[in-house]
């Protein structure tokens, strides 16, 4: 890069964006039942609703953030991504540290992927709607809305005693690939 300056401003934006979404998914905890009925039917940013107090620390933007990245994404296992996001944050501000991104992010993607079916998976239960309809619901949605469908679609094609295996067929993998000589 020609500018010694554009990484150092790629490197902050990049630690300030995690630590941002740090902040909304962490209040999202804490604070989602309450916002939740404030954001209903709205995602404009209107001042006709400047008389709502959301308790997200940071505001009604931060609360949409959570919703989306905790709520309907991940689940709790977007700190994940929170994290190798100030990480590469770090790397682009110091490029002397030894850590390797690229490492990072695979092992990152899988972990992500792999927690949140695994948090949703045992939560999956039918629910008899009084229309007399049943639907799957997660009742804890611990991994999220993409836990909740990759679970749900793993138990359709595998089936319960199938998807257990899977997850723990693919951390075993992902532990002797990541961590080889751990087991000598």
């Amino acid at each position: 890069m020609a500018d010694s300056r554009t990484p150092k401003v790629l490197g902050l934006g990049l630690i300030m964006t995690s630590l941002f979404l740090l902040v909304s998914a962490v209040s999202h905890y804490f604070s989602y039942a309450h916002d939740a009925v404030l954001m209903e039917g709205t995602v404009e940013f209107s001042l006709d609703n400047a008389a709502r107090q959301y308790q997200n620390y940071l505001g009604k933007l931060g609360a949409l953030v959570g919703d989306f990245f905790v709520k309907k994404g991940f689940g709790f296992a977007v700190f994940i991504p929170i994290a190798l996001l100030g990480a590469w944050g770090a790397k682009v501000l110091k490029p002397a540290l030894t850590f390797k991104m690229y490492s990072l992010w695979i092992k990152g993607a899988f972990l992500s992927f792999w927690i949140c079916i695994a948090a949703s998976f045992p939560f999956l239960s039918e629910v008899l709607m009084p229309s007399g309809d049943t639907i799957i619901q997660d009742s804890q949605l611990l991994g999220g809305g993409v836990g909740f469908g990759l679970s749900l679609w793993l138990k359709n094609i595998m089936g319960t005693l199938g998807t257990a295996l899977l997850l723990l067929l693919s951390m075993g993998v992902f532990l002797i690939v990541s961590y080889d000589g751990l087991l000598d």
